[in-house]
């Protein structure tokens, strides 16, 4: 079939513990090489997010910039970099990865401090799961010296717009229920509404 963005986030942390749970590096090498894949394979240089999908028949990418998808491909990034090694000969190429994703999801930020449902149409609603995982990578990049302190600004402006989201009874609002991948915004819009 191909590749599917979130599906990076279900293999490549249970690779990582697996790695050290039984003290075998092929695993976490494993997760190494598939982050990588998943990159050169969904990686827009010129719009600077993650395609949700590669799908081999049609050899590209298929799908509208989706919040969630890119969400679940940049938590597996951070979670994957707590467990390389800082002599591992790839932990570069996946640190480059990683930078090049946040700032390129920065740009996307609203003025809210939210991400949006498709991330470049900036008239689509604030999605709260993609923005949570966005502000939670930033901030742990920062305090994990990833990143430099002039990202920390992004990161508590995000922080900030989550708050806002939280209501009365103390329940996030503004999550969009489980989505597939489509090409037609109103799927994500009228279909997949918080």
């Amino acid at each position: 079939l191909g590749l599917q963005i979130d599906d990076l986030y279900m293999i490549t942390p249970y690779w990582c513990r697996k790695a050290e749970l039984l003290n075998d590096s092929k695993w976490l090498d494993r997760a190494i090489d598939e982050s990588l894949h998943y990159f050169d394979y969904l990686w827009d240089k010129e719009d600077k997010l993650m395609h949700p999908l590669w799908l081999k028949k049609r050899k590209g990418p298929y799908g509208l910039y989706w919040g969630r998808g890119n969400g679940w491909y940049i938590m597996a990034v951070t979670d994957l970099l707590t467990y390389i090694p800082d002599d591992h000969p790839k932990r570069n190429e996946v640190l480059e990865d990683y930078r090049a994703f946040i700032a390129g999801i920065i740009q996307r930020q609203g003025k809210d401090g939210h991400w949006r449902q498709i991330l470049d149409r900036p008239e689509t609603y604030a999605e709260t799961s993609c923005s949570g995982m966005f502000t939670y990578c930033i901030l742990k990049g920062v305090n994990e010296k990833w990143l430099d302190s002039s990202f920390l600004e992004a990161g508590k402006k995000g922080w900030q717009g989550l708050l806002t989201t939280v209501n009365d009874q103390f329940e996030i609002t503004g999550v969009c229920p489980p989505s597939d991948i489509s090409e037609d915004p109103s799927y994500y819009l009228k279909g997949r509404a918080p």
